[in-house]
């Protein structure tokens, strides 16, 4: 695989820098009141919700093979008419890896090994919570949260050596962790682990309560992962 992709690299590299100008669409679609909605609702009920309104506003911008952008707060801004990852790599040199980030994952990762073939190397995204759905449909890694490194580690070989079923064992252990990291407790993690001495919140974000930290602080100790000297 590696071989064959070098080979049809080197063809291109002798024809130069390609280039187009072409004319795109940028759409961008967001939920009006959102704001009212989320201050009516618990936090729960308005992530489920936000939840379902992404997958609503993505599936047409992939069925018409448009590329979503990124997630703005309550909205996503997408583009129709762009270069994909899978032509961009075609057309350079010197792309060949791509993350996919923006939900659902697994679908994207697949669609993009359709596309890439042997030019684009995929790696899941969204913090690694889809990591064994995304080694499946032909991801190579992923680029998770820095947390757990060891976990991954182990969960990709695993799947490697076709113990899917101990694979998949073994990632469930730390889905709660991967939750609380999705709600940005990734640096307290890291400091009860002893990386960090201090977590500091960058503004605006505000700092989780008190029993957020004791939930993340008994997932961290059920897992055996932070050292007894770190209080």
């Amino acid at each position: 695989m590696q071989g064959r992709r070098r080979s049809s690299r080197s063809s291109r590299a002798s024809r130069g820098v390609l280039g187009e100008r072409r004319v795109i669409t940028a759409l961008f679609c967001d939920v009006t009141g959102s704001t009212t909605f989320a201050e009516q609702l618990d936090p729960e009920e308005w992530t489920e919700i936000m939840n379902e309104a992404f997958d609503y506003m993505i599936q047409p911008v992939v069925r018409y093979e448009g590329t979503v952008a990124r997630l703005i707060g309550e909205g996503i801004l997408a583009f129709f008419g762009a270069p994909l990852a899978a032509q961009i790599a075609k057309e350079s040199e010197k792309a060949c890896h791509a993350k996919v980030e923006v939900a659902p994952t697994a679908r994207r990762v697949a669609e993009a090994n359709r596309l890439g073939g042997d030019d684009l190397i995929i790696f899941g995204g969204a913090g690694g919570n889809f990591f064994i759905e995304e080694l499946r449909r032909g991801a190579v890694g992923t680029m998770p949260f820095a947390c757990v490194p060891e976990m991954f580690r182990k969960v990709w070989d695993l799947y490697q050596d076709g113990k899917e079923a101990e694979a998949i064992q073994e990632f469930d252990r730390f889905v709660p962790l991967l939750k609380t990291l999705g709600q940005g407790m990734g640096k307290e993690v890291l400091r009860l682990r002893g990386v960090f001495k201090t977590v500091n919140v960058r503004h605006p974000a505000s700092p989780p309560d008190d029993r957020t930290f004791n939930e993340v602080r008994a997932i961290v100790e059920r897992l055996e992962l932070a050292p007894a000297s770190v209080a």
